[in-house]
């Protein structure tokens, strides 16, 4: 889930951080610079891991501020394709659900990445899943029978894919009416995830299933005990 990525920059220490060691003015301004920036191709930065090399300072006189060149390593956020990974669901519509884990939120799960037989309940808005499923359509189904994938819910997924886009600056628009089409804000990265497979999904699902094996073998195990005696 997380890499070092090495990175050569010239830092600026600004004058209310002089008073500060010069390794620790460094190390705040790096991370003042790229924690939680998107670096285009590497991954989302967290934090500074490591300082590899640093030249002596000089002063721009214009701005007083002092400058370093540093060699540096940084703790970045970048699934490999095919990690599992705990999310949770932020919100769904009928393309899909969309998910985060604890600091990043752009991870995006199609609903042709969900578990065969799962259908878009207008009503909950919100997607189910029907287990071995044979009855038809799955509105047909009863409300005990559907899994859902609620708001807030721990799924656990995994990466399908990642995207970078070149993020550039855009005019500001006029007030949007009502008539207006609202498009989509478009985010420097994010992923692209599945929950179709198996141990994949709501983690809740498992753990009753795996409580029910339990209490089964504990059943037959005090029965063969039993039948011994």
């Amino acid at each position: 889930m997380f890499i070092l990525s090495l990175v050569k920059d010239t830092i600026a220490v600004i004058p209310s951080k002089l008073n500060l060691d010069a390794s620790l003015a460094i190390r705040d301004s790096i991370n003042t610079k790229y924690s939680n920036k998107i670096l285009q191709d590497v991954g989302l930065s967290i934090s500074l891991h490591s300082i590899l090399e640093s030249s002596q300072g000089y002063i721009e006189h214009s701005n007083g501020n002092v400058y370093y060149k540093v060699t540096f390593n940084l703790i970045v956020f970048r699934p490999f394709i095919g990690e599992i990974l705990l999310a949770k669901v932020n919100s769904t519509n009928k393309d899909g659900i969309l998910a985060s884990v604890d600091f990043f939120n752009d991870i995006w799960i199609p609903k042709e990445q969900l578990p065969e037989i799962s259908q878009f309940d207008p009503a909950e808005n919100t997607f189910f899943w029907l287990a071995g499923w044979e009855g038809g359509d799955p509105f047909m189904s009863s409300p005990e029978e559907r899994a859902y994938i609620d708001v807030g819910e721990q799924i656990r997924i995994r990466i399908e894919a990642e995207h970078f886009e070149n993020i550039y600056p855009t005019p500001k628009k006029k007030e949007v009416t009502e008539t207006d089409t609202v498009e989509a804000v478009p985010t420097a990265y994010r992923l692209t995830a599945s929950i179709d497979g198996q141990g994949l999904g709501v983690v809740s699902w498992w753990e009753e299933g795996e409580a029910e094996e339990e209490g089964d073998e504990e059943g037959q195990e005090e029965t063969e005990n039993a039948m011994e005696e």
